[in-house]
């Protein structure tokens, strides 16, 4: 309030005591540097007090000391108190709510305190506690009483009254704020952060939005994710919701086709894939497949296997004696037990006669029979016989084909034919060019499959590992930007925040506690998210030509 610049008269300044005139009243002005450079008391005991005329009410705010600046004998007041008055008679000292004397700390360093706003003309300094002297150099901060009915007490907006001679600004409209007595618009998005997902500032407010795949609550702020499975979706099947977007699947018997925009569903050939485990015969059907069994053999009850048949087989093998032996015996028998009618009357002569004819028709008939049978079975003998119908009369594991004169092997796509020429063994295609897999190679028996680190997916070749943008799928979980690189990310903070140790959070930096940037002696530091502003304290007012400094 010009004490440090010689605003404020030596004849404004007096003591309880002084040491000598070179130690006098005049001297306790902050950083001075003439004569002894401090105001020293006569005696070195608690009350003693420096005092000051501000020559009329002001309102002050606050009080700065300083002590001998001698850093190897160091000369200061620890500990004091305040009293002011309107008349220079009756002094009233600054108390707590009960009413308790208030104690300020002093050092040998320029240091400062506020005080409550108190209306005073005279201050009082009241030495309690010192080191080595009862010596100090000052400095008052404050404003010249105001009140909202003379001239808007001083503020460009809205003015306050908050008791005699002191006034609070503020601004009209919502969403401003006063910097240096100027009402300027508040940015809710960098202070506050108020929206889920996109903040806009605009004058005097904000407006949200969201992600895509998100839509904007009834709040205005939060975002919800939006169930695209509902109805707006590519999908050709199945659709699964994911926040902020969704999948698309097939159904068991299906899978995705070269189309990667429409992602249509093709039907999956299990027989020709050899994923039906059919043990026989395999019929693809849309979405599905058919086991089936070679015959003489029956559908087990998984659908799969195949077992054989019960049946009655006529035993091969038989000689032609038995063959004719087992003919005679059943002609001699139908002979024997057969009886001819003869008329009546007939003599026993035409009856032999008759029963020597009936001999003879039997051996015709028997003779027929028997060369019909022979030719037949020596027939049967020539005709060709498929192997591969019959399941008892070839080796192979999985699939037989019939040739003149017999049968060969063959088996399964991801198989290979034993040494023996009937077994099938897996193929490892691995082994050859890591199954043409980009990344890692994992055989299968019958098959294989290949999959990708992490950080990378397959792409629609089912081979290519391709790297995955975790950006795009909800920000990466980051709060703030996500930066993606090959086969991983990383998150960042806006200016003015740390990343915190879950590598996704952000955290406001403190600057005033961490860094200090303001002025002690001139300024307040005040936090901000997401950075940090310098107030002028009170009796301060922000520099002509530098708003960032304070006079």
């Amino acid at each position: 309030m010009g004490l440090e610049d010689g605003r404020i008269p030596d004849s404004s300044l007096s003591a309880s005591s002084e040491y000598n005139s070179w130690h006098g009243a005049k001297n306790a002005r902050l950083n001075n540097n003439r004569g002894a450079t401090v105001w020293m008391a006569a005696k070195h005991v608690a009350g003693e007090y420096i005092q000051v005329d501000l020559g009329e009410k002001f309102v002050l705010t606050g009080v700065a000391t300083q002590g001998r600046n001698k850093t190897d004998y160091p000369q200061y007041i620890s500990k004091y108190y305040v009293g002011y008055s309107s008349d220079g008679k009756n002094f009233h000292n600054v108390t707590d709510n009960s009413g308790k004397l208030v104690m300020f700390r002093g050092y040998n360093h320029a240091s400062a305190n506020n005080l409550p706003a108190i209306n005073a003309r005279y201050f009082r300094l009241y030495t309690h506690e010192w080191v080595r002297k009862v010596c100090t150099q000052l400095e008052l901060y404050g404003c010249q009483v105001r009140n909202c009915l003379t001239e808007n007490g001083g503020c460009s907006e809205k003015c306050i009254q908050v008791n005699e001679g002191v006034v609070m600004c503020g601004c009209n409209k919502p969403g401003y704020k006063l910097v240096h007595g100027v009402c300027q618009d508040i940015d809710e998005c960098t202070e506050d952060r108020p929206c889920d997902h996109n903040c806009k500032n605009t004058n005097g407010s904000y407006v949200c939005s969201c992600r895509n795949g998100y839509t904007l609550g009834r709040d205005g702020k939060s975002c919800d994710d939006i169930n695209e499975c509902r109805g707006n979706h590519t999908c050709d099947q199945l659709c699964y919701n994911t926040p902020g977007s969704y999948r698309c699947r097939c159904k068991p018997g299906y899978k995705f086709g070269p189309d990667s925009l429409s992602r249509k569903c093709i039907d999956i050939d299990e027989c020709t894939a050899g994923t039906s485990g059919c043990e026989h015969l395999c019929n693809n059907t849309i979405g599905s497949f058919k086991c089936s069994c070679r015959h003489g053999y029956k559908l087990g009850l998984d659908r799969k296997s195949c077992a054989a048949a019960t049946t009655t087989a006529v035993s091969r093998g038989t000689t032609t004696k038995e063959r004719k032996t087992t003919t005679a015996t059943s002609t001699t028998t139908a002979t024997t037990t057969t009886t001819a009618a003869a008329p009546r009357g007939t003599t026993t002569k035409e009856r032999k006669t008759t029963t020597t004819e009936t001999t003879t028709v039997f051996a015709i008939v028997f003779v027929v029979v028997y060369v019909n049978v022979v030719d037949f079975v020596m027939l049967l003998d020539r005709i060709h016989i498929n192997e591969c119908q019959y399941p008892y009369s070839h080796k192979c594991e999985q699939i037989c084909l019939n040739k003149n004169g017999g049968y060969t092997c063959k088996c399964r796509q991801g198989y290979t034919l034993a040494q023996d020429g009937y077994g099938c063994d897996d193929i490892n295609e691995c082994k050859k060019n890591n199954g043409h897999c980009s990344d890692n190679c994992t055989n299968t028996i019958g098959s294989y499959i290949c999959t990708c680190p992490n950080g990378f997916k397959l792409k629609l070749d089912d081979r290519t590992c391709e790297d995955v943008n975790e950006c795009q799928q909800n920000n990466g979980g980051c709060l703030h930007f996500c930066k993606n690189e090959v086969g991983k990310y990383r998150c960042e903070c806006r200016a003015g925040y740390r990343l915190m140790s879950d590598g996704y959070s952000c955290k406001d930096i403190d600057e005033c506690a961490e860094i200090s940037p303001c002025d002690a002696i001139s300024m307040n530091c005040v936090n901000t998210v997401p950075s940090y502003r310098c107030d002028c304290k009170p009796g301060f007012e922000p520099m002509s030509g530098n708003s960032a400094a304070c006079q």
